[in-house]
């Protein structure tokens, strides 16, 4: 019977204590609905608190600034001024300047083009012209490279500012045009027959 009186009590000391809780929490949420700037205020005052913390020691009157005083920059050392003569080519006059070397006119002439070169006289006949240039260098090419296949080819004067390239000769007209399509196939080089008298 005592055991039951003693456990009876315990739970309405635990029911109390529960309702306390219960009431303080309603009071407290009934406070925050009825005003809900506290919670404001609340964070406002803690943020204000937190950055007094954080912001620096103001100087004041007790306490200045210390002040720093900058380094003092080593002064450059001034080269003494070496005396210049007014003819520099008088200090020395044992140091001769070497002479000017023009240039060769001769391999200026030779660099040129050979417009003026007069071919190898050729043999009166009839040939296949197949090119025509004003420069002696690309019409000597051409020559060369029929040359190599076995052809006999030459440089021909033309009006003094063309070099033709033919090949030949050929004894008639007719032996000189039956060689065109030979060399057609042989250096794709369309030609066509001339006669060729050179000039006395």
């Amino acid at each position: 019977m005592k055991h039951r009186l003693e456990a009876l009590h315990a739970s309405l000391r635990e029911r109390r204590v529960a309702a306390i809780v219960a009431g303080a929490c309603l009071m407290l949420i009934a406070t925050l609905a009825i005003r809900p700037d506290l919670i404001r205020s609340t964070h406002t005052s803690a943020g204000q608190r937190a950055s007094e913390q954080i912001l620096p020691l103001q100087p004041t009157a007790d306490n200045p600034p210390a002040i720093t005083e900058p380094e003092a920059s080593p002064t450059p050392k001034m080269e003494e001024a070496k005396a210049v003569p007014s003819n520099p080519e008088t200090v020395n006059p044992s140091v001769t300047h070497p002479p000017k070397i023009e240039p060769d006119k001769s391999l200026k002439q030779a660099s040129e083009p050979t417009r003026k070169m007069r071919a190898s006289p050729a043999p009166p006949g009839y040939y296949v012209q197949v090119g025509a240039f004003s420069d002696v260098a690309r019409a000597r090419a051409l020559q060369k490279k029929i040359m190599q296949r076995g052809w006999p080819a030459r440089l021909i004067e033309k009006g003094g500012s063309l070099m033709a390239v033919v090949i030949g000769p050929y004894d008639s007209r007719q032996k000189a045009a039956g060689k065109q399509q030979e060399i057609m196939r042989t250096f794709r080089l369309k030609g066509y027959p001339i006669q060729y008298t050179p000039a006395r």
